[in-house]
């Protein structure tokens, strides 16, 4: 019997910081991170495809952007 508050007052204590936790991150505005992240991820993309950036449009081509 001894035991158990103790052990009640740890699992209270987690219970809250895992709340804490949750509500710091759902206060972050990540809607800031969206641009680096979908950059990122086109960067990986072409990284993997190995299809660099273009830089020049190409002589024929007349409506390249």
């Amino acid at each position: 019997m001894w035991a158990v508050l103790p052990a009640a007052f740890i699992a209270a204590f987690f219970v809250v910081a895992v709340m804490v936790a949750v509500g710091a991150l759902l206060r972050f505005p990540w809607w800031f991170l969206a641009p680096a992240v979908s950059m990122g991820f086109e960067w990986a993309l072409r990284a993997l495809a190995k299809r660099p950036w273009r830089r020049v449009r190409p002589p024929g081509e007349r409506w390249a952007y």
